[in-house]
């Protein structure tokens, strides 16, 4: 992003609810191959069904070594945004990534599966119905 190479790991990498998620933050400018040591701001909204959200969490961290790390427990299954930001040099950064936490329900899935069983579910009829027609010997 810019001039910061910035790399964002989650501990488990998809984690389940209810259980403690560490996101490590690491932030290195590239032009003066500096680590980012001051105050980093996130985010953490629950997205929802048509793209609403709700506030989940919000804070700041300073880093431990040269790493932002940020403990959390999700208590629903859902897809959440984490929104990083800080400012560095009178600029203001801002990153996020989505997290998937549990097995979210995805209702294009079951459109699907309802889809593929009303197109099954017809042609059994329609078959059903020509071999029932009487035909010439």
């Amino acid at each position: 992003m810019g001039d910061y190479f910035i790399s964002i790991t989650v501990l488990p990498g998809h984690p389940d609810p209810q259980t403690v998620t560490r996101v490590v933050s690491y932030t290195k400018n590239l032009k003066t191959n500096q680590v980012f040591l001051g105050k980093m701001n996130f985010q953490v909204t629950k997205k929802n069904w048509f793209w609403t959200e709700d506030h989940f969490l919000k804070g700041s961290q300073y880093p431990i070594e040269d790493r932002h790390i940020q403990l959390m427990e999700f208590q629903e299954t859902g897809n959440y945004n984490i929104l990083f930001s800080f400012v560095d040099n009178k600029e203001r950064h801002t990153v996020f990534i989505e997290l998937k936490v549990g097995e979210p329900i995805n209702p294009l899935k079951y459109g699907l599966v309802i889809f593929f069983a009303f197109g099954a579910g017809w042609i059994i009829w329609k078959s059903q119905k020509k071999l029932r027609k009487f035909r010439p010997v």
